[in-house]
């Protein structure tokens, strides 16, 4: 996922998150956040912590772009 730039500092490693696949919300944690910065916003990533909603596809999908 995105977050702004100026909003990074604020998020640690290890961090709970929640993600909304649109079919439904899975539990997270933010593993690491990319240090270059595009277009005023940094790239979170983060592991899932919860099995994805039915309907949803495996690793292909991307969650970031």
């Amino acid at each position: 996922m995105k977050i702004a730039e100026t909003q990074a500092k604020d998020i640690p490693a290890g961090q709970k998150a929640m993600i909304d696949t649109r079919n439904g919300i899975i539990p997270a944690h933010v593993v690491r956040i990319d240090p270059n910065v595009e277009n005023g916003t940094r790239k979170v990533d983060c592991a899932l912590d919860g099995p994805l909603p039915s309907g949803e596809s495996g690793p292909e999908r991307r969650r970031d772009d």
